[in-house]
């Protein structure tokens, strides 16, 4: 079954943030939320690779929303606010377990892709 990556870049930045998602992304016109402990959300510091932040889900419950009208949304922490180049940015503890920004808020982007991954 395919998944999901998605990767954005933030305006102003060399910072990378992204998602894994395990699950089928399914264009519904309602968001329907999935369960899964599988997938991940990231940040990517390009000049400090060390630095980089990779936040594992521990909390299986409405983490993973698909809708029509929105990019891949992980838990209440991380996606699109509607326009696509502006993205939201809050840490909820109960979803990732660590923190991929200091401080929450909604980023403008430069750039954003989704890409299909296929599990063998």
């Amino acid at each position: 079954m395919p998944g999901t990556v998605a990767i954005i870049k933030v305006n102003g930045t060399n910072e990378i943030l992204g998602g894994y998602n395990p699950l089928v992304w399914m264009s519904n016109y309602k968001l329907k939320w999935s369960k899964t402990t599988d997938g991940f959300i990231f940040s990517l510091k390009p000049q400090n690779l060390p630095n980089s932040i990779l936040s594992r889900i521990i909390h299986a419950n409405k983490v993973i929303g698909c809708c029509s009208y929105y990019c891949p949304v992980f838990g209440n922490n991380f996606g699109i606010l509607g326009d696509i180049k502006q993205w939201y940015y809050v840490h909820i503890g109960a979803y990732f377990e660590k923190r991929l920004r200091s401080d929450n808020q909604n980023l403008l982007i430069d750039e954003f892709e989704v890409f299909q991954v296929l599990k063998n």
